[in-house]
């Protein structure tokens, strides 16, 4: 048996062989999915019957309602006024804090107003300025010298690249 299999397996096509393959799977998917569903359905499936006669009619009170949201309404005030009398201790504290450092400030006089410096006297600069760099360039930590100053870039007009490319296309291949 298993070598006539073998046989028949050996004469069949690539194509012919893939399409067996595919049916295979596909006939090993549907006979689970068969399975789990007739595994879940086993008890016959639901009954409307049943379901007609467990309802019950539910009913809420009027009043019942109102007197949940009065509470509700009552627990929220009362949160209010619990953190408006934590800030009204606090502003009494503050004020009394004032009021003592006001009291104490008035003891002791003011320190004088500094004098601006002399202009005459001002400290000249060890560092060159120039018109680019209105401040001194940093040292650089590692080299101990101030980098180089930036090099102004080169402005090409439009009409000389356009002139550039014209002469790279005519140039013959070398």
């Amino acid at each position: 048996m298993k070598d006539k299999l073998k046989t028949i397996w050996a004469n069949v096509t690539p194509r012919q062989k893939r399409n067996l393959v595919l049916l295979a799977m596909a006939t090993v998917v549907l006979a689970f999915s068969l399975a789990g569903y007739l595994f879940k359905t086993r008890d016959g499936g639901t009954v409307l019957g049943k379901s007609a006669q467990k309802k019950k009619e539910i009913t809420l009170d009027a009043g019942l309602l109102e007197k949940s949201a009065y509470l509700e309404g009552r627990k929220e005030i009362a949160r209010t006024e619990e953190k408006l009398s934590l800030l009204q201790k606090e502003l009494d504290e503050i004020k009394e804090e004032k009021a003592k450092a006001v009291h104490a400030g008035s003891k002791q006089p003011l320190p004088a107003v500094p004098k601006p410096p002399d202009p005459s006297k001002a400290i000249s600069s060890p560092f060159r300025l120039c018109r680019l760099h209105p401040f001194p360039r940093p040292i650089h930590p590692r080299s101990g010298r101030r980098p180089s100053p930036p090099r102004r870039r080169r402005v090409i007009s439009n009409s000389s690249r356009i002139r550039r490319r014209r002469n790279r296309i005519r140039r013959p291949p070398r």
